[in-house]
């Protein structure tokens, strides 16, 4: 069985979700910027510096867009706007947060924003694995529905999916999920740099691809109510970032496949 607390110093619990999240974003930073030291890059080390702006950033626009398509119950219970440990932070709202961040260091560091952008989305999938796998599945949301059989993840008392459905096994959509973002991180390591080409190409075909499975792996999740044409929210943000980032995408031209990993 799962459980959010792994352990206690003192009277302190050290949460699962807290760490997982922490962990991602140094593992990202570190990954982002030995990645674009191997390919070239002169601003790989400023990766670095960015974590803290993607952190503020990120959470801010993780829990603002949590709290804006669930408004009707954080409504009721405003003192749990923010507690974010209890999890409740948006992956796409992260990356629109994230975005603004990179937006405003970008040109504070007078940085290509598309070639910035590009460079660390494999970074960015990795961070996204690594909160899924281990946040969201310790923490016990982002959860799945009901199988129906005895395959499937156990939530621990207390946690937001044994609160929803007890003791039933459920689909382990975080973890597919996570799994997922992982192989799409193998794709984008493959299509190597994108310095060549034009600036944002990757970031947006990354953005596609995410939001292509986000929106299937949407159909396992039952934390998620509909909220337009059957859709959940999550739905409707992939359907909105899938139009949008395929017509700027289309307008640069083909993605080129490198003939190696850039990782290596």
């Amino acid at each position: 069985m799962l459980h959010p607390v792994l352990f206690h110093i003192g009277a302190f619990p050290v949460r699962a979700y807290g760490l997982a999240i922490s962990t991602a974003i140094v593992a990202s930073a570190c990954f982002a910027a030995w990645l674009g030291r191997r390919r070239g890059i002169p601003w790989a080390d400023q990766y670095i510096d960015f974590s803290l702006w993607a952190l503020i950033g990120g959470v801010l626009g993780a829990r603002i867009w949590e709290v804006a398509f669930r408004w009707p119950y954080y409504r009721e219970v405003p003192h749990e706007i923010y507690a974010i440990w209890e999890g409740g932070l948006s992956i796409q709202g992260g990356v629109a947060g994230g975005l603004a961040a990179a937006w405003v260091f970008s040109r504070v560091n007078k940085i290509p924003l598309g070639r910035f952008l590009d460079e660390c989305a494999p970074a960015l999938l990795l961070g996204q694995a690594i909160g899924r796998l281990f946040g969201c599945t310790m923490n016990g949301d982002a959860y799945g529905r009901p199988t129906g059989t005895a395959f499937g993840i156990v939530h621990a008392p207390g946690t937001n999916a044994y609160l929803a459905y007890g003791s039933q096994p459920l689909w382990p959509a975080e973890v597919f999920e996570g799994v997922f973002d992982l192989a799409l991180m193998a794709v984008m390591l493959r299509l190597g740099s994108n310095q060549k080409g034009p600036a944002g190409r990757h970031f947006l075909l990354y953005a596609v691809l995410y939001s292509t499975g986000r929106f299937a792996l949407e159909f396992l999740r039952g934390d998620t109510r509909p909220i337009l044409a059957g859709l959940t929210a999550a739905q409707v943000g992939s359907l909105a970032v899938i139009a949008v980032s395929g017509s700027l995408l289309s307008r640069r031209g083909p993605t080129v496949v490198s003939d190696r990993v850039d990782c290596r």
